[in-house]
């Protein structure tokens, strides 16, 4: 897919992801009900409340424990600013669970949980977390190859003579400004 806005410029194609997984055998298993991801913007830190991950268990919610399998890669899973492996629902529903972004220029990571009443397990529940990036980067010349003009000549300055880069900015709306005149 990729984003178009109000004036017709693209974003970059990006993928979406679909995971279909079969019903639970077990109707007494823990369920995830909602696994909506995190949105986010790069270097900020958000709850994962159960407006965004929402688990339950139909006969023994109490006993049932979150554990981190695979961690984040460009983050950490925070309870009362201490790092964690494995929390519970109750920590979900009360918003004491937070990821934490280390403010990389990523646009996407992601966590895989595993979910265990003590007799059941769900393991692979993958909380995709996709990261907006802040322009916290300047633009970097890429090449100024310079003009050879006659006396009297006329020329204008094209992107072969003349080019930035920014990670965080689209090239199209780099600008340049004239501080010393010729």
């Amino acid at each position: 897919m990729e984003a178009i806005d109000g004036e017709g410029k693209k974003s970059t194609p990006f993928y979406i992801l679909v995971i279909i997984k079969p019903v639970p055998s077990s109707a007494n298993m823990p369920q995830v009900k909602k696994n909506l991801g995190i949105a986010m913007v790069e270097g900020q830190s958000r709850a994962i409340t159960s407006s965004i991950l929402e688990i339950r268990d139909p006969d023994n919610e109490e006993d049932v424990t979150i554990s981190v399998q695979k961690e984040p890669s460009h983050g950490r899973l925070m309870k009362k600013g201490r790092v964690v492996k494995t929390f519970t629902i109750d920590d979900i529903d009360q918003g004491t669970i937070w990821y934490t972004h280390d403010d990389s220029d990523t646009t996407r990571d992601h966590i895989i949980l595993q979910v265990s009443d003590g007799t059941h397990q769900l393991s692979s529940v993958l909380v995709v977390i996709s990261v907006l990036t802040k322009d916290d980067n300047a633009p970097a010349l890429r090449y100024n190859t310079g003009l050879l003009l006659q006396e009297g000549e006329l020329k204008s300055i094209s992107q072969f003579n003349l080019l930035a880069s920014d990670a965080d900015t689209d090239t199209s709306r780099i600008t340049f400004s004239i501080v010393d005149r010729p």
